[in-house]
């Protein structure tokens, strides 16, 4: 069933309309949030494909000097960690041919005060994803100290999705128009 649902949700993804309209709202809402400025370290995936674009949020994270963390898939079985990189040249090409830490870059030990940036096919009401379908977020959420914000268009915002006992919500969700708190199931800001 989910396998289904992911090639909708993808296949939806790519004929959108006005994307990079939409990948700006939600960088800038990201960028003005409380959470950025309260932030001092954000870990920011490397967008691929018809995903939300991470590049202007990664820029003002450079701009601002807050440090930065891309995640490495350490093996086909969902372990993930992430690595700090100063600047894009840190990255380089990774597992699933995505941009990821060059090695040496250092390994990033999380605490509270980390923003995780979570990306996702489509996310629910109730602040559940749903992936590509290795788990890698998901292991790494379950343990991850910081706050998690899902990066979801407007248009792929679900009324329910199918959820296991292994699937992490996501504490805040930010779409094009607006930006929900699931910590306390009440709007952040409107849009």
């Amino acid at each position: 069933m989910k396998s289904d649902l992911r090639l909708q949700l993808k296949a939806f993804r790519d004929r959108l309309d006005n994307k990079a309209e939409y990948d700006r709202k939600i960088a800038e809402q990201f960028i003005t949030s409380p959470l950025f400025e309260e932030a001092e370290t954000v870990l920011l995936y490397y967008s691929l494909g018809s995903e939300i674009s991470t590049n202007e949020i990664f820029r003002v994270c450079l701009e601002k000097g807050k440090k930065v963390a891309f995640p490495v898939c350490l093996d086909k079985d969902g372990t993930m960690e992430f690595f700090t990189v100063r600047d894009e040249h840190d990255l380089a090409e990774g597992m699933y041919g995505i941009k990821a830490p060059a090695e040496g870059c250092p390994r990033l030990i999380c605490d509270e005060k980390c923003l995780c940036a979570v990306p996702g096919l489509a996310f629910d009401r109730k602040g559940y994803r749903i992936g590509y379908g290795k788990g890698y977020y998901d292991r790494y959420l379950a343990c991850f100290p910081g706050v998690s914000v899902g990066l979801c268009y407007d248009a792929l915002l679900c009324e329910e999705l199918p959820v296991n006992e292994y699937d992490i919500k996501v504490n805040y969700l930010i779409t094009d128009k607006t930006t929900y708190n699931y910590n306390s199931k009440e709007d952040l800001k409107n849009g």
